[in-house]
Formats: C-alpha cells, sequence, structure tokens
C-alpha cells in the first residue's frame, strides 16, 4: 500500500494541477478520483485502479475514469476463478488435539498457488479475496501494539502478501485498537489494496491507506470491486479518531453501483456485513440491489461466519440471480468459486460442485506447501516472539467444566466460571488504582476458548480465552435501570429448547452478559416463553433498595457502543420470538484508559496461589 500511495499523491497533483479554473476546481470536488495500482506478480488483472473513498457524500457520484478504459464489453466468455477467505482472525496457526500444528495461511497459500499453477492450463484467471477481519482473535494481535510508537507487524497482512492476495474488505475488527494502528499495520505489510466504499470522515485514514472500490481489466473485462464494512459493530468511538463514521451500507453501495453502470461488466461485492441477522442490513440486501445492476454479480461476504454452499450451489443463498458466498471462520475453509461469464449473458454460471475447500484436508502437496510457507513467511516474524507467549501465569483447576468445548457451550446457556474470574478480576484491578466501579460485565461472545485443566496458563492461552481489544467504559445507572438491563440480559439466555438448534461453539449475536460477583440474580424460565429476571441482588441487598442511588458498571467499548442489540434494537431469537433490547447508549457512558485483558493479566501476575481461583459461586441461578 505504500505504492499506492504513492501513486495517488502524484496522480491527484496532476489532476490538481489540469484544473485551472474556478469551475474545474468545482468540478474536481464531485467527481471521485482514480489511481493507478502496483500489481503484483501473479495478479490475474492486466490493469488495475482503486476508486478513492467516497467521504461523506450523499448523492449521486461521478468517477473520472482512465482514458484507457475500454468503452465496451469484451467479445469472448471470461473463466474467472475466485478464491477467498474470511474471519481468519490473525489465527495463522491452529493446535490440533494431537499436538501437532495445522498452518492455516499456509494451506490457503498453498490452494492459491495450485490454482494459479493450473490457471493458463484452463484458461482461467484466479482472483484471491478477504472478506475481511483479518485481525483480533490471537496472540500475534500484540504485533499490532497498542500505539503507532509500539507497532511491529501486522502478521495478517504479511501472510496475506507474501501469499498473494489481490485485495481485501476493511472488517470491523480491523478498527480495535484505532486507526492509526490500522494505518501502520496497511503501509507496513499490506501489499494490496483495502477496501471499504462506507468508511467515511476518518481523522487519519485517507486514499493513500485505503480504496472504495478496485476497478479492474482482466482479458477485457471491466470488474468493479466494491468493499464494504459493518455499519453497527465497527468502533467508531476510540479517543485517536473520534470523528470515525461508518455510513449505511445501501447507501454507498447504491451510490458506486450508478456511477459504474455501464462501465464495468461484473461486480463483485466484497461485504463484512453479515448473512442475514435480524435486525440489519446483510449481504442479502445487497444481493438484491446488485440484481437490479444490467451485468452479472456475485457477493463475498464475512462477519457472521456463515458456512454457504459447503456440499455446492445452495439456491437458498442465491437472491434474485444473485449469489453470496462465505467461508466460515478461523481459517476452516477457503472459498472456490469458478465463474463463467459471457458477455451477452447476466447469468452468473458457477462450474464447479463444490465451492468451499476444508484447511483440514490432507493432501501431501498443500501439507508440504503450507509447512514451507510457514518456515518462510511466518516464523521469522514469530521467532522473537516466544517469551511473551510462553509466560507462565499461574495454574488451571482439575475441572472439566474449564475445556474449550465447556466453555464455549456454558457462556451462552448458564453461569461461566471464567467468566467469574474475569470480570473479579477486572474490578480488583480497576478498583485498586480507583474506585470508580460497583459491577463489571463482559459479553459471553467476547470468550472465545478454554484451558486445558489441571496445566500451567501462559500469557498466550489466556489471550487466546479473551481475545478482543476492548477497552472499558464506565455506564451510570439508576437502580431501576439497571433492572431494566438485567431483564433484558436473562432474555438473552440459549433456552435448553433451542441448544439442539444452535452451534453453541460458534457466535450467538444475542449479547448475554455475564457480571461480577455483587450482582447476583435468578433466571427463570419455561418451554415457550423467553427466560426473567427474578431476585435481583446487588450486595446482598435487592437493588429496589438502592433507591436514588448511581450504580457504575464497567463494560467493553464494544457493548457500550451498542452492539448486539444493547442500543434498542429488536432482537429475534431462533424461535422466531422477538423482544426489544435494552439501550445501554442511552446512559452516561464515560471513557476509561483501562483495558479489559491488560486488567486480567495485572491480576495474574501478582503473587498469588499456584492454582487459580476459577470457579462458580452460584451467582446465576437458574429455576424452571
Amino acid at each position: 500500500m505504500k505504492t499506492l500511495r504513492h501513486l495517488f499523491i502524484l496522480h491527484s497533483l496532476f489532476f490538481s494541477l489540469l484544473l485551472v479554473s474556478t469551475d474545474a476546481f468545482s468540478y474536481a470536488k464531485d467527481v471521485i478520483q482514480v489511481a493507478p495500482l502496483e500489481l503484483h506478480k501473479n495478479s490475474p488483472f492486466d490493469r488495475a485502479y482503486t476508486l478513492a473513498p467516497i467521504s461523506d457524500r450523499t448523492g449521486n457520484i461521478k468517477i473520472q475514469w482512465p482514458d484507457n478504459w475500454p468503452s465496451k464489453k469484451p467479445s469472448e466468455q471470461l473463466k474467472l476463478r475466485v478464491l477467498h477467505i474470511n474471519d481468519l482472525h490473525n489465527k495463522h496457526i491452529i493446535e490440533k488435539d494431537d499436538g501437532s500444528a495445522r498452518f492455516v495461511t499456509g494451506l490457503m497459500a498453498a490452494h492459491v498457488n495450485k490454482a494459479r499453477c493450473e490457471a493458463s492450463s484452463k484458461n482461467e484467471h484466479v482472483l484471491f479475496l478477504s472478506a475481511g477481519d483479518d485481525h483480533t482473535g490471537a496472540v500475534y494481535d500484540e504485533l499490532l501494539g497498542y500505539n503507532p510508537g509500539s507497532f511491529k507487524k501486522s502478521l495478517a497482512y504479511h501472510a496475506y502478501s507474501s501469499a498473494g492476495l489481490d485485495v481485501a474488505v476493511l472488517g470491523n475488527h480491523e478498527f480495535d485498537r484505532g486507526t492509526q494502528i490500522l494505518k501502520e499495520a496497511i503501509n507496513a505489510d499490506a501489499n494490496f489494496p483495502l477496501l471499504s466504499s462506507n468508511l467515511v470522515a476518518s481523522k487519519n485514514l485517507d486514499a493513500g491507506d485505503y480504496a472504495s472500490a478496485l476497478l479492474g481489466i482482466i482479458n477485457g473485462w471491466r470488474i468493479a470491486i466494491v468493499g464494504q464494512t459493518s455499519s453497527e459493530d465497527t468502533k467508531s468511538n476510540l479517543a485517536d479518531d473520534p470523528q470515525l463514521k461508518v455510513a449505511p451500507q445501501l447507501q454507498s453501495m447504491s451510490q458506486v453501483l450508478t456511477a459504474v453502470e455501464g462501465k464495468v461488466d461484473v461486480i463483485i461485492a466484497l461485504t463484512h456485513i453479515g448473512y442475514q441477522q435480524s435486525g440489519k442490513v446483510g449481504d442479502q440486501d445487497i444481493a438484491e440491489l446488485l440484481a437490479k445492476a444490467s451485468v452479472p454479480a456475485i457477493v463475498i461476504g464475512g462477519h457472521s461466519h456463515d458456512i454457504l454452499h459447503k456440499s455446492g450451489i445452495n439456491k437458498e443463498h442465491i437472491y434474485s440471480g444473485v449469489p453470496v458466498f462465505q467461508a466460515g471462520q478461523w481459517g476452516d475453509y477457503i472459498g472456490d468459486i469458478q465463474l463463467n461469464l459471457r458477455h451477452d449473458s447476466k447469468e452468473v454460471v458457477i462450474s464447479n460442485n463444490t465451492v468451499l475447500h476444508s484447511l483440514e484436508q490432507n493432501s501431501s502437496s498443500l501439507i508440504s506447501f503450507s509447512e514451507d510457507f510457514y518456515k518462510t513467511s511466518i516464523a521469522p516474524v514469530i521467532s522473537d516472539f516466544d517469551d511473551v507467549l510462553n509466560e507462565p501465569l499461574g495454574r488451571i483447576p482439575d475441572d472439566s467444566a474449564l475445556t474449550k468445548h465447556a466453555i464455549l457451550v456454558d457462556r451462552y446457556t448458564a453461569e461461566l466460571a471464567v467468566a467469574n474470574f474475569i470480570t473479579d478480576a477486572v474490578m480488583q484491578t480497576v478498583n485498586t488504582d480507583n474506585e470508580i466501579a460497583d459491577l463489571a460485565a463482559i459479553n459471553a461472545s467476547s470468550i472465545v476458548n478454554g484451558f486445558e485443566p489441571g496445566e500451567m496458563a501462559t500469557f498466550s492461552d489466556w489471550y487466546n480465552v479473551i481475545p478482543y481489544a476492548d477497552t472499558l467504559q464506565l455506564i451510570e445507572l439508576t437502580p431501576n435501570q439497571l433492572i431494566e438491563l438485567i431483564k433484558s440480559n436473562a432474555q438473552r439466555l440459549v433456552m435448553p429448547s433451542e441448544q439442539e438448534s444452535l452451534d453453541l461453539t460458534g457466535f450467538i449475536n444475542q449479547g448475554f452478559l455475564h457480571f461480577s460477583g455483587a450482582l447476583r440474580y435468578e433466571i427463570k424460565y419455561g418451554q415457550d416463553k423467553r427466560p426473567q429476571a427474578k431476585n435481583i441482588q446487588l450486595n446482598g441487598e435487592l437493588l429496589e433498595h438502592y433507591e436514588s442511588q448511581t450504580i457504575t458498571l464497567l463494560v467493553g467499548d464494544y457493548i457500550a457502543s451498542g452492539n448486539l442489540g444493547w442500543r434498542g434494537q429488536t432482537i429475534q431469537f431462533p424461535n422466531g420470538e422477538k423482544v426489544k433490547g435494552f439501550n445501554i447508549k442511552s446512559l452516561p457512558i464515560k471513557p476509561t484508559s483501562y483495558k479489559l485483558r491488560e486488567s486480567v493479566l495485572k491480576y495474574l501476575r501478582q503473587p498469588r496461589q499456584k492454582i487459580i481461583d476459577i470457579r462458580k459461586d452460584g451467582r446465576i441461578k437458574l429455576r424452571h
């Protein structure tokens, strides 16, 4: 992206010098400029350009098309093979149960290399795309640092550049550590463009860092790849970029669609907004919008971690002729779409029967390539990181409830021992420095792993349990407001009647919170209605006894921003029932300097007993 920045600046200066009249400068403000993109050696494009950010324009936009942009459709068909990944969350190495390792990015690179080696014999052109959330989820995020001065490396962007990625969309978790660090990561390690057509008004990111779309030529075919970032789940309240805004997706996509009509022959929406999520604009809506275009289109998405078209094309995921694709999470799969495009048809013809490859396969050639890729591209980056990863932080109790599977299920369905420990540790750390909080809470889906019972837990182990870079926010509530919050929270518990139909080891977006030990309550549920909170107590007293007092609650900024139904949105449950969520955003919220994970680690590093006290203590009681 350093080359992209230099080319865009030179191109902009040249363009500005040509516009010498007042009318010309007025025209320039209304036109979105393009800049030539330097292609990597295996790029399928004959030439390509990046379309500058749309900024905060609300009406139609115009594109300053390159002089050599073809004026008409090609006369021949195009075989376009698109390999795609999403939601890797920096998980480059997955440890197996037998103690061996699966080199995820190496296996992805192996599939891409194999496809590109076969391309000329099959008369194909191979694109490799990422649908975002390339960061946040593994210990290698620590290489990003917490401010520009501590930045070392984006292992994700470095690995993708080594594997020949053509383009990626900016996912919501790319912003977790602020836009200054994201800018560092892009310019240091991304040799491919980053896209978002609906990211606007950033203080730190500009046209040298990201683009709204990529416009490219492959064998005469004019291709537009348009990026979309989640407008609901992106942190837009961080201190380093308070003006950051993510605009509604349909608005920006409609602007680009209108501007490219008649100028391109195929559209790929590369999105990180999610698929079929209740109450949110999703990939299905983008597909319906693209169906109105005069050219073939597909949507390649991420964010909701869905596994689509695993065993061949499923018509349920096609909307008015526009298919939606997604490849799960954490490197479980790589998508492989083989498109046959005709110049005289809008139909999207997909020629392969299986469009997801498991990255668990035992192909010796792919495994050999992945191991070599790890040795040359990954290992050199992390070799100086071992001391940090292996720092011992105490022994885990010999309790089967602390295994990965047990924790992933309990976090949505019951009291969770590790959540008890995390929230209590946060309270101890923060209030030791400055007694500011009555309670702390953690979102269930912020806890994504477990432990080896009876074993020593390291920094890496704890990082993998709570990988997200949440900054703590302090919320002020009246007792009645806290009662309403707890009642809303109880309704979000996954009931026994729902558990069989859900993958509890995956992401459940109901926003259930676990609280520190001062808060205790009962949850009563029946077969046919949402769970109800009863007997809510704070420090052993019913909340009603705290009349006229202010109660302070620490939560991560993801929840404080109102995500997962905490902005008063309607929440739809698997049985079809709908309830309105509590609006945390309506309450007074103050930022703090405390990080959730760092607060837990600080507590763990204090001299204590050798076995960490992680257990249930009855702070949630379930009643039938």
